[in-house]
């Protein structure tokens, strides 16, 4: 079974590379075309976990490969959510709440070791904590597009909604594959019989988890799937007039989701739904 979903993330990987090739010189703006962007990024960043899995499944390390898969899974809701708006300006609006997320937790780490630094007993240097301070500040003034003024005149980094939010109702049908991957990011009582091999020598670990394995990695290619939809999507005023390389590799995307999908997806054919899950 591991070697059969090696070679279909294998497969997937090569779909992604060809759909991005099609892409190669593109001029995008990271501000104004940042939806677009977050599209690019997606595909590369897609075909490179889906290398990954294949690699990792090829060695029988099934628990490090869910720990890829969960980065999918994250991706294509942040996707979907980006999508998932009607207008352009909304689109970019929720991608820049993306991008500022990064900086908000930073601005936050900031704030606590400058209180640290101002304490009676700091573990930080007043010097630290200037540097600090002052990228923060740089970064306000560099990305006005990612800040919102308070009404006392003070900045604040946008936020994006947590991931269970940005899926919604889908959150009922899915999140549980997520907290699965989850799992294999760190030690847990409820893996011990896993990894302290607890339950004789005659039962290995892929015959423990087979089947839950496999339904996790057959919606790992649903999401891949549907991260280039969305991002073809997202792009379609950039792609070239000759659209036979994308449709053939969407396509091909597509047969591989209907080869590992076992029931797991409701019917036999998968549906989609304006380019996410339905």
């Amino acid at each position: 079974m591991l070697k059969e979903y090696s070679n279909f993330f294998r497969e997937a990987s090569a779909a992604l590379e060809r759909i991005e090739d099609t892409l190669v010189g593109i001029q995008l703006s990271d501000k104004d075309d940042a939806a677009q962007v977050l599209a690019m990024q997606a595909l590369s960043m897609s075909r490179n976990h889906c290398r990954a899995i294949a690699l990792l499944l090829e060695a029988d390390l099934f628990g490090e490969s869910l720990s890829v898969f969960r980065s999918l899974f994250e991706l294509h809701f942040d996707l979907l959510w980006v999508q998932s708006c009607n207008c352009a300006s909304e689109r970019l609006e929720r991608v820049y709440r993306l991008e500022a997320n990064p900086y908000s937790k930073m601005a936050d780490e900031a704030r606590r070791i400058v209180a640290d630094a101002n304490s009676s007993t700091p573990h930080t240097s007043k010097e630290m904590s200037d540097k600090w301070k002052k990228v923060v500040e740089e970064s306000v003034e560099d990305y006005p597009h990612l800040v919102i003024k308070n009404p006392d005149g003070t900045s604040k980094f946008k936020k994006a909604p947590q991931l269970d939010e940005k899926m919604g109702d889908l959150r009922i049908q899915y999140y549980h594959i997520y907290r699965l991957a989850c799992l294999f990011t760190h030690p847990t009582p409820m893996l011990k019989q896993l990894y302290l091999r607890q339950v004789g020598n005659y039962v290995t670990v892929n015959e423990m988890v087979g089947d839950t394995l496999k339904r996790t990695l057959a919606h790992g290619l649903l999401f891949v799937e549907y991260i280039a939809r969305i991002a073809i999507d997202l792009l379609r005023a950039h792609l070239p007039q000759n659209h036979n390389v994308t449709d053939k590799s969407l396509d091909d995307l597509f047969q591989l989701v209907e080869r590992a999908n076992d029931g797991y997806f409701g019917t036999p054919t998968h549906k989609l739904r304006q380019g996410g899950l339905s």
